[in-house]
């Protein structure tokens, strides 16, 4: 997963399943601005979609992802 901050900010990045329960929390910390990485780990997962949500201070945003195996 990447992104990229205009600006530092408190950031949370979560991932849910479809059904709305917390998968996993990817990051949740202060984030200086620029572009961030996060890795994944859907190892243990089944197939199917999931949910992240990044928010920040002054952004949300919300998008799927397609887990096939």
């Amino acid at each position: 997963f990447r992104m990229e901050l205009p600006e530092s900010a408190a950031t949370a990045v979560t991932i849910y399943d479809v059904i709305g329960r917390l998968v996993r929390v990817l990051v949740n910390e202060n984030l200086v601005a620029g572009v961030h990485s996060f890795r994944f780990d859907a190892s243990n997962l089944p197939s199917g979609i999931y949910v992240y949500q990044v928010v920040s201070v002054r952004n949300q945003l919300t998008g799927t992802m397609n887990l096939v195996r």
